[in-house]
Order: structure tokens, then C-alpha cells, then sequence
């Protein structure tokens, strides 16, 4: 594993010194104060305007009450932020805060010996203004039975979203889109209709496996591991499953057959579907924010559906996107965890979770999500929080090799989906391996 570390290391070294150099933004009281104390606080949030006017706002909010805190925030956007966060943990450079995903937190925490972060456990117990079992995600902060993070910002589920005027049209009832077959017949209608279906990510953003796998392969049998459940081993790797391979030939049918149109970045499936060029979009709740804040009129001819549930050889099966939160952890080199504590805590409060809500994302704190106040306020994403009930909600593997496995995935994901299109069965083999190799190495 230090081999790993190192290996690590150096790939990311121009990535870190990047991120140490580009401090976006610090927040501090003006007077000065013998007592003030500075934490950093990493993120890949800040660079998007939506969450980086609420952050503004909370920050500008928490300095009123705590003047001797000053929070200092920095990170790239999100496909330089993750490989320069290994890298800082592997050499000791961290922040004292970071805001991440459940995704990251073995693979980070396994960086350093003894776990790159601190225990939790004691600062929630003595909490009186958060309670784990009131933030969604919470249970997904755990190692070896520790809190070694808070879920105290805001989560999303995937959904589809459509343009009302191009369903109508072409004579969709969106309430008939049930199935992935639905959708993909949906989408045939649309493109007859000179329309594209929807718009997909195929390059080294993670949206390339996770549009694909998490949503129609996972619910059938698990994607990296058989139905995705521990203990996780290279015995178990399930990547290269009949499944699938078959439900990869339907994505690349998508592709040939000009269903759907690919992008390298998610910002090109948004333009789609803004510019009224494509009917669907799968996103999360923040697109509605997005949306509004794009155009109005957009917004108002924009409507929402769960996602599809997977047929699969005779068989439903319920749809199972990522429900994945933002969560942040203190450092386990943090000079000053009493004060990062006193931030991470406050931003899971009634009032920072009322100014997050503004992100368009959904608040961690059930106590906040599921008042009158925030359903009335807003009506898109509660009716999201509905679709969650028709859900099976299955986080990603918390293993700590999980950061290479996405990675393997992924570059086979740009084989299958790429201009090549390549034979699923070869690339999934390989991939299975090198998988397999990966997971040895760290058991």
C-alpha cells in the first residue's frame, strides 16, 4: 500500500502544488484578534456558481458568530480535486477540513497509518445541535465503527428530467417512461422527431461509469462487487458479470443509434437540453437550480420522472442511482480540531441548512428537509425526495481500494462508450482483472 502511496504521490505532485497555490476565497472577522484562528477547508464545490454563492453566505453568517474563525477555502473543479487530495494526504499537506463523498473516505482514510482523519464519535455525542441519525448519509461516514466525518451539507439522487413541449410534441406521456426499455423508446420517438434523447458523459469524469453502471447495472446484481456487498475481496469482483456486458451492448446501442449524444463533460448534456436540442436529461436536484437560473422559460417547460426501473431478462428491478452526500472530515494533522469541529457542526444546523438548501441540492438534515417550510419553498426537489421511496438506495463499496477501482472502470467505461466501441465482454474481462489484481494488492 505504500508503494501505492508513493506511486500517488508523485502523479499528483503539479495537481497539489496547483491546488495550494489557488486558495479561492477566505472569510475572516476585520479586527483583529490574538485568539483568531485559521482552518482550511478543501473543496471542489466552490468553483460552481451556485454553491459558491452559498458558501459566501455561510461563511459571511458563521463569522458572526465565531469572529475568531477564520475559514479558508481552496480546490480545483472536480477532476483535478480528488487526485490532489491524494496526494496532500499522502504527504502530510492536507487541509484541515475536507468536504468529499462517502466515495473517498476508506481510500483516503487508508492513506496514512493510524487513518487520515479524526475520530468523530466524542464531538457528536456531546452535540446539541446534531444527532447522527438525523443526517442522511451519516452512516455512510463510518470506519471500523468510528464517525470520521459529518454529513452536514446536502445530497442528490439521480432522476430524469424532460422538456414538457418536445414530449408533448411527439405525443409522450411521461408517465409512461417506467422501464429503461420506455425510456430507450421514449428517446427513438424524440430523435424521429429530429430531437436528441438525451445527452452522456464519455471521458475521465466519473459520470462515464456512473450514468451507465450505477443506474442500469447495479440493480441487477451490483456492479464492482456481486450485489455490492462486503466483505469485499478479488473473489468477489462482479464487474464483468453477464449483466454486465448486456446491459453495456444497450448503452453502446444508444450511442449507434443516435439516441443519445456524448460529451465530455456533464456542462454539454446541460446545453442539450437547455438549448431544447435534447427531451432528457438524468441529473440531479441541483439541475433545477441550475435550470431556473439559466432561463426561466426553461424552467417552467422542465418536468421530472424517477428513474427508470431495469428490465432484464424477464425480471424488473428496481432503479438504484447513487444517493451519495457531501460530507466533511477534520484532519488528522488538524492544529485546531476543537475550532474545525465548531464549523463542520454549525454547517449541519437549522440555519446554515436553510442557506444550503439555496444550492438546489437536497439538505442532509432530515429535522430541516422534511419541514412544511422547505417542501413549500421547494416543490421539484420534494417531489424527488418521493421517488427515493421506489428506490434501492446502495452506496458505492467502502473498501479503500474503491478510488482505483472507479479509475480501472472508468478507462474501460471510455473503451465501451468511446468513438471505438469497443466489445463490452473484452473490455469488462480486462477490467475484471485488473480489478482482481488491484484488490490482492491491497488485501
Amino acid at each position: 500500500m505504500k508503494k501505492r502511496c508513493m506511486s500517488m504521490l508523485l502523479a499528483g505532485t503539479l495537481l497539489a502544488a496547483t491546488m495550494a497555490g489557488n486558495v479561492v476565497t477566505s472569510f475572516a472577522d476585520e479586527t483583529s484578534s490574538d485568539d483568531q484562528v485559521t482552518i482550511k477547508l478543501a473543496t471542489s464545490l466552490y468553483v460552481e456558481a451556485n454553491h459558491q454563492a452559498v458558501f459566501d453566505k455561510l461563511l459571511e453568517k458563521f463569522n458572526e458568530e465565531h469572529p475568531n474563525i477564520n475559514v479558508e477555502i481552496y480546490g480545483t473543479g472536480w477532476d483535478g480535486f480528488w487526485q490532489g487530495i491524494t496526494t496532500e494526504i499522502a504527504s502530510g499537506s492536507e487541509g484541515d477540513i475536507l468536504q468529499i463523498t462517502p466515495s473517498e473516505l476508506n481510500s483516503y482514510y487508508a492513506l496514512r497509518d493510524g487513518g487520515a482523519f479524526l475520530s468523530l464519535d466524542d464531538y457528536i455525542s456531546n452535540s446539541d445541535v446534531v444527532t447522527a441519525d438525523d443526517l442522511v448519509g451519516q452512516e455512510e461516514c463510518q470506519i471500523d465503527g468510528k464517525n470520521v466525518a459529518l454529513a452536514n451539507y446536502a445530497y442528490g439522487s439521480s432522476a430524469i428530467f424532460y422538456r414538457k413541449s418536445i414530449l408533448e410534441e411527439c405525443g409522450i406521456d411521461p408517465a409512461s417512461i417506467v422501464t429503461q426499455e420506455d425510456l430507450t423508446n421514449a428517446m427513438r420517438t424524440v430523435t424521429e422527431k429530429g430531437y436528441v434523447g438525451m445527452g452522456i458523459v464519455v471521458g475521465t469524469h466519473t459520470f462515464t461509469w456512473t450514468e451507465w453502471g450505477s443506474n442500469f447495472v447495479r440493480p441487477i446484481t451490483g456492479l464492482y462487487f456481486e450485489d455490492e456487498k462486503g466483505p469485499y475481496s478479488a473473489d468477489t469482483i462482479n464487474v464483468n458479470s453477464q449483466a454486465a456486458i448486456d446491459m453495456a451492448s444497450w448503452w453502446q446501442s444508444l450511442i449507434s443509434e443516435g439516441l443519445v449524444k456524448a460529451g465530455t463533460d456533464k456542462s454539454d448534456a446541460r446545453e442539450l437540453f437547455w438549448n431544447g436540442q435534447a427531451a432528457f436529461d438524468r441529473d440531479g436536484p441541483w439541475f433545477i437550480g441550475m435550470t431556473q437560473a439559466e432561463s426561466q422559460d426553461v424552467f417552467d417547460d422542465m418536468g421530472v420522472i424517477a428513474m427508470p426501473a431495469v428490465s432484464y431478462n424477464g425480471e424488473t428491478y428496481k432503479a438504484s442511482p447513487i444517493n451519495y452526500p457531501y460530507i466533511m472530515t477534520i484532519s488528522s494533522n488538524c492544529e485546531h480540531p476543537d475550532e474545525a469541529w465548531t464549523f463542520i457542526e454549525w454547517m449541519a444546523s437549522e440555519e446554515a441548512q436553510e442557506i444550503i438548501a439555496e444550492c438546489g441540492m437536497v439538505p442532509c438534515s432530515k429535522a430541516y428537509s422534511g419541514t412544511d417550510t422547505y417542501l413549500a419553498a421547494y416543490p421539484m426537489q420534494a417531489q424527488m425526495m418521493g421517488f427515493e421511496k421506489d428506490y434501492v438506495l446502495t452506496p458505492n463499496p467502502t473498501t479503500p481500494a474503491f478510488s482505483e477501482l472507479e479509475q480501472e472502470l472508468n478507462e474501460g467505461c471510455q473503451r465501451m462508450f468511446g468513438e471505438n466501441l469497443e466489445d463490452p465482454k473484452t473490455v469488462l474481462d480486462e477490467v475484471a482483472d485488473q480489478m482482481k489484481s488491484t484488490m490482492a494488492d491491497w488485501e
